[in-house]
């Protein structure tokens, strides 16, 4: 829809910018102007002015600049259209008849939002009559209040063939109108127009002008499909609609973030539990449309999808997505849940705390696309070393904005890099396939690693994240590990004190994450514990990671214990062979030959 520069003009020349930005910013005059707090970036100090005879805005930290329509659109992601429709309304100014004709033609929108609302009643009202007891037991059982139903106005589809479509009828609808709003199917064998959705909950979907533009049905007997939603129609189109967005809105902008679930029920449980921020995709995959569209409303939005194979490999197709979209400021960020829970279930059985602080520890892109492609294949030769740097950069190459494409052309040499030094050690001093002048030169500037050092914090991170690993297991190998954790002493003395924090917890009740970081940050240790949580600590044992498997965590856990012994092993030699260089005597000799033939044993065993 195209407006006149005209038409545009005579809403700006009845509304004045302060007034609608006063809305959202505390305004002081300055002079000619009015200035505050930036609404698009964190400040102290203002920068961001307003000035009334120029009709406009500017944002000095931010350098967002713009008018009362493009101020509607940043803040609360309108479209151009509808900031029009809402300032025009506002303003008092009638649309003419010439910019709406194009809907008109389209459909006769007018009766189907008349119908799509007399249907968002209808099934309200169902599940409040007597007879939908067990419908309305099945939201309270799941943790739904009845105020978060009524605040979703979440409804109910009796198991009937034709409750709504007669009722509909009876209200003088036709039945092409109410096959068009998505609301009943043709019978062929029947020759009638059934229900589409019949025994199921019923989660209306609402626009960002706070209008229903279809449903969302889940069965509550266990048939196929489990969710059912409405066809696609001229108001409603999946891959640009995000459920939950308008009442999401108010607390995206207070927070500015938005943290995208999976489905209905994560976005009420999350909306329920305080986290007002939550959208969900309408069970199809992030598209490139609801990308741009949650960019809008926050720079680096959390992905957080179900914990299993599946929701995995969802975060992995929207990070692909993603790529080619990417521009300076604008990322995603993605947090795992552990294997076998949702949102809603994490949040139930965990608490919000704990979530919370997945949340926290969401993985940036650059990172999550770093591990997913380094866990995927073995690394242990040069030509499977060669092809995963291949692969990296490949990725890179689909990012359109050449700033951005830097950055992450960098950011996987440099981890890279990090990865495999080892295997640079190991072929005394030749460069690998993938090395550079400049990456050797960066390298070599970089103060030297302890490897030990990193294996404590590697140990460190995964009994924060992990607590289970400090407690009895029933597998006897799992239980060794266990045990050789708890014998260690660390050469770092802060980490050897975090380490004995920790197992002090061992023993006593809700032993978890987040009690674990609330006694170390009772313990001043808050500082020490974000030196823990670095990339490049994370980056060489994935199973630290909250969302990890037990059986990986284990397994990992062995793993890091083995190399720990070695190093250890290796140092205790090294010592011995100066000791034994300086004294000649055959006991050292003795202490000499003993350690070597350990070592030995531990390598074969491996």
């Amino acid at each position: 829809m195209k407006f006149t520069s005209s038409f545009l003009d005579t809403i700006k020349s009845r509304i004045l910018v302060s007034e609608i930005v006063g809305k959202k910013v505390k305004l002081r005059r300055r002079g000619r102007e009015f200035i505050g707090l930036s609404p698009f970036k964190q400040e102290k100090t203002p920068s961001f002015t307003v000035n009334d005879d120029k009709g406009f805005y500017h944002c000095f930290s931010s350098g967002f600049h713009g008018d009362i329509f493009t101020f509607l659109m940043e803040t609360e992601g309108f479209s151009f259209p509808e900031a029009v429709r809402i300032l025009a309304n506002q303003a008092g100014v009638k649309i003419p008849e010439v910019f709406e004709v194009n809907e008109k033609q389209s459909g006769d929108l007018e009766n189907l939002r008349k119908i799509l609302n007399v249907a968002f009643n209808w099934f309200q009202d169902q599940l409040r009559d007597p007879n939908a007891s067990h419908a309305k037991k099945y939201l309270l059982e799941r943790g739904i209040t009845l105020k978060t139903i009524e605040y979703f106005h979440i409804g109910f589809a009796p198991d009937q063939i034709n409750a709504l479509t007669s009722y509909l009828i009876s209200k003088d609808f036709s039945e092409d109108l109410i096959i068009k709003a998505g609301l009943g199917v043709k019978n062929e064998s029947r020759g009638k127009i059934i229900d589409r959705f019949r025994g199921r909950i019923i989660f209306p979907i609402i626009d960002s002008r706070d209008r229903v533009i279809a449903f969302g049905g889940r069965t509550i007997f266990g048939r196929d499909p489990k969710y059912l939603n409405s066809p696609e129609t001229i108001l409603f189109e999946k891959r640009k609609t995000l459920y939950g967005l308008f009442q999401a809105r108010q607390s995206i902008y207070k927070s500015n973030q938005i943290i995208v679930v999976e489905g209905y029920l994560d976005v009420i449980s999350l909306h329920q539990a305080g986290l007002s921020n939550a959208v969900s995709s309408l069970g199809t995959a992030l598209t490139e449309d609801h990308l741009l569209q949650i960019w809008k409303y926050a720079a680096e939005p959390i992905i957080c999808l179900d914990g299993d194979s599946s929701g995995r490999d969802a975060m992995c197709r929207v990070a692909d997505k993603a790529f080619p979209l990417l521009k300076p400021g604008k990322s995603l960020s993605f947090a795992s849940i552990p294997d076998g829970d949702d949102p809603d279930s994490y949040i139930k059985n965990k608490g919000l705390n704990e979530f919370k602080l997945i949340l926290e520890r969401a993985m940036s892109l650059s990172e999550f696309i770093w591990n997913v492609e380094s866990s995927v294949q073995r690394l242990d030769t040069p030509e499977r070393r060669a092809y995963f740097e291949s692969r990296l950069l490949e990725k890179t190459r689909l990012i359109v904005d050449s700033k951005v494409r830097r950055e992450y052309e960098n950011f996987f040499k440099k981890m890279i890099w990090e990865k495999f030094r080892m295997f640079k050690k190991e072929t005394s001093g030749k460069a690998l396939p993938f090395s550079s002048t400049k990456q050797d030169s960066f390298v070599a500037n970089q103060k030297k690693t302890d490897p030990l050092l990193v294996l404590q914090k590697i140990l460190l991170l995964l009994m924060i994240n992990h607590p289970f690993v400090l407690e009895d297991q029933e597998n006897a190998e799992d239980q060794r590990s266990v045990d050789n954790l708890a014998k260690l002493d660390f050469s770092s003395k802060k980490l050897e004190k975090i380490r004995r924090e920790i197992l002090s917890l061992v023993g006593k009740n809700d032993l978890s994450m987040e009690r674990i970081m609330q006694h170390l940050e009772s313990r001043s240790l808050k500082n020490e514990i974000k030196l823990i949580s670095t990339q490049e600590i994370t980056v060489h044992a994935l199973f630290t990671k909250p969302g990890a498997k037990k059986q990986e965590v284990f397994l990992g856990l062995k793993g890091i214990l083995n190399r720990y012994h070695s190093l250890t092993l290796k140092q205790e030699r090294k010592e011995a062979g100066k000791v034994f260089s300086k004294t000649g005597k055959a006991e050292d000799a003795g202490r000499l030959v003993s350690l070597r033939k350990e070592e030995i044993e531990l390598d074969s065993a491996r």
